[in-house]
Parts: structure tokens; sequence; C-alpha cells
């Protein structure tokens, strides 16, 4: 079998409990891949690093002396994880995007982190990335993160 040998070395391994037995989350995914071959993973991930290059999924490394286009990675085997526990991450994710956007607002308008000393003027207002020609500038739904890579 595909996992037999495997041995995570005490590491926490997602898919499986750290030997060859898979997590029931997994069972679906571990199926399928175990009757692909090597040669065939290796044409999959050749055909998704051309997709992605043709289509301008990639990134440049500043200050690298090749200064080439690297494609942006991405890993074949996917994450799954269990509604359950993404329920859980999804409320911290919210909860994170909301406190940036409320963070941001308090930034461009009353100010009350600086106000109250929590956090310096000097920091925030000499910020690169702080403008102040937004100051009191309202947005559209009060929403400053439109993307944001939290995970």
């Amino acid at each position: 079998m595909l996992l037999d040998q495997y041995d995570s070395d005490g590491f926490f391994d997602e898919m499986t409990n750290g030997g060859p037995q898979v997590r029931n989350h997994y069972r679906r995914y571990v199926n399928q891949f175990s009757q692909c071959s090597e040669t065939d993973f290796d044409t999959k991930r050749r055909a998704v690093d051309l997709a992605f290059l043709r289509q301008g999924i990639t990134f440049n490394v500043y200050g690298n002396s090749q200064g080439a286009e690297r494609i942006f990675p991405f890993d074949l085997v996917p994450r799954v994880i269990p509604s359950s526990e993404w329920q859980l991450i999804e409320r911290g994710l919210a909860q994170r995007i909301t406190a940036l956007n409320l963070f941001l607002h308090d930034i461009y308008h009353e100010q009350k982190i600086i106000k109250d000393g929590v956090i310096p003027a000097y920091y925030v207002l000499s910020a690169k990335h702080f403008r102040r020609e937004f100051v009191n500038f309202p947005v559209p739904k009060n929403i400053y993160i439109h993307v944001c890579g939290s995970i």
C-alpha cells in the first residue's frame, strides 16, 4: 500500500496518524491518489505549472539577479479540512478580517487608537503605506481589506 512504510518522524501529519493509518477525511483522496503513478503525477504537476505560467500566475523575486518570473507555488496534494474544523477556522478568519477593517477605519477616521496611546502616532503617520489623502475619506461599505492571505 501507498503509506505502508510511511513514518512522520513524530511530526503532526494532517493526512495520517503519523504512520500508515489515514484519517477519515483524507480516505477518499488517498484512494484516488494511490491509483496515480509517479509519471502521471509529474505530468499533472507540469500541466499545472504551464497553465499558471500561461495565465500569468507568477511572481518576481525583486533583488534576484536572475529576474525571472517564478510560478506561484501550488501543491497538487490538497489540504482536506473537515467541516467541524473549518467552521472554527472560518470564525477566526472572519474575526481577523473584521478587526483589520475596524483598525483601518479608525486609523483613517477617528484615530482613537492613537489618541488613547495604544499605538504612537509616529508609527502610523510615518508608515510607508499610510495615505494622508484618505483621512476621513469614506470608502464603499467601509471595506478596507479586499484581499487577505490569512491561510
